[in-house]
C-alpha cells in the first residue's frame, strides 16, 4: 500500500510540473483575440454587436425607419391620447416647445421579441427605449397579473411612455 501511495503522489507531482512548465514557458498570447477580432467572430456567428450606450433593438433595422413615423403618427394620435390634452394649458401660456415635447414622447417603438428571449431582457429594452419607466416594476406588474405566460415571440408596435397596463395589453394580443 505504501508503494502505491508513493507512485500516485509522484504521478500527481509530475503532472503538476508538466502543466506548470506549459503554462509559464509556452507562448499563450497567440490565442488572445483583439476587440476587433472578437467582434468579427461574433458577427460571423450571427450576433449583433453594439457599442456602449447604444439602445437599438438588434432585430430592428437602424434608425432609418424611425424618423418617418415620428413625424407622421404623433400628429394624428395627439387628440386621441389623454396626456396631451392635460398638457394643453401650458401650451396656451406661450410655450410652443411644450407642445412638441409630447409629440417626441409619443413616437412609436417597434419591439421584436425573438424566440428564446428572456422577459427580463425584453423589459430592459423597453425601459431603455422609454416605453416603460422601470423594468423591475413592470416585471412585478406582469407577474402579479398573470401576463408572463401570455407574452409570445413576435413584433409589437408600442408608444413611448405607455402605462404598464397599456404595454401588457399590447404584448398579450
Amino acid at each position: 500500500m505504501k508503494y502505491t501511495i508513493r507512485a500516485f503522489s509522484i504521478g500527481i507531482f509530475t503532472a503538476t510540473l508538466v502543466i506548470a512548465i506549459a503554462y509559464f514557458f509556452l507562448d499563450n498570447e497567440s490565442t488572445e483575440l483583439t476587440s476587433d477580432q472578437m467582434i468579427e467572430q461574433l458577427e460571423e456567428e450571427g450576433y449583433t454587436v453594439s457599442q456602449a450606450g447604444e439602445t437599438t433593438d438588434p432585430a430592428q433595422p437602424p434608425t432609418e425607419e424611425q424618423p418617418e413615423p415620428t413625424e407622421e403618427e404623433p400628429a394624428e394620435e395627439q387628440p386621441a391620447e389623454e396626456n396631451p390634452t392635460e398638457e394643453e394649458p401650458p401650451a396656451e401660456t406661450e410655450e410652443q416647445p411644450a407642445e412638441e415635447t409630447p409629440s417626441t414622447e409619443q413616437e412609436p417603438y417597434n419591439l421584436v421579441i425573438e424566440y428564446g428571449t428572456s422577459l427580463s431582457t425584453v423589459f430592459q429594452n423597453l425601459e431603455q427605449a422609454g416605453v416603460i419607466e422601470n423594468a423591475q416594476e413592470f416585471s412585478t406588474f406582469i407577474t402579479e397579473n398573470g401576463y408572463e405566460t401570455q407574452i409570445q415571440a413576435g413584433e409589437y408596435e408600442l408608444q413611448k411612455n405607455m402605462t404598464n397596463q397599456q404595454v401588457a395589453d399590447a404584448l398579450t394580443k
